[in-house]
């Protein structure tokens, strides 16, 4: 860590919280050189579910405060769950990956389940989300059909519509629409 400029004169709590800021600093700057590196298709940018629903909270909000409409995407892939380990992972990182390398920059997508991904799309309301969603599930179609995975469902849910609903509310009706369609085949 660099010491202070020649000439400042710090007291010891001066030092120390001169000290965290440097700490701080380079734990910004190490980020985003990571980040810099980072490219689309990069698993790093596959979310958790906890951290899909902490940025989907967050653009909920957001959404609510400006009054805009955003529209999440649950995909279930059928059978995926009961795949091999190792095949399973592998398919998983391949379907992360297209669904990263199909979608624009600001949308979120996370890996929610072995066998099911979701992904916000900002600012997108629920036709333009529904004709996404459709355009995703035929990019993934041919190749997970060659694992012996024949079909995925999606469910699309737009949050905003109608106007008022609050993040809460969309969250949840949002999940049981998941719940509703993971039995279900392609639609």
């Amino acid at each position: 860590m660099p010491a202070p400029p020649e000439g400042l004169i710090l007291n010891e709590e001066q030092l120390r919280a001169w000290q965290a800021v440097q700490a701080d600093l380079a734990a910004v700057k190490a980020r985003l050189a990571r980040l810099e590196r980072t490219r689309p298709g990069d698993v790093d940018l596959l979310r958790t579910r906890p951290e899909f629903t902490r940025e989907v909270a967050r653009m909920l909000a957001y959404d609510e405060r400006y009054g805009c409409v955003s529209s999440v995407v649950y995909f279930d892939v059928m059978g995926l769950a009961e795949k091999e380990d190792s095949l399973r992972d592998s398919l998983a990182q391949w379907i992360g990956e297209t669904l990263l390398t199909h979608v624009r920059g600001c949308d979120i997508v996370a890996r929610l389940a072995p066998d099911e991904f979701g992904v916000f799309l900002v600012r997108c309301g629920h036709e333009d989300a529904d004709k996404k969603a459709r355009m995703l599930t035929e990019s993934l179609a041919p190749h997970l059909r060659s694992f012996g995975l024949q079909d995925i469902g999606f469910e699309t849910y737009s949050f905003g519509e109608p106007a008022g609903e609050t993040a809460q509310v969309a969250s949840r009706m949002a999940e049981q629409a998941m719940q509703i369609v993971a039995p279900q085949t392609t639609r």
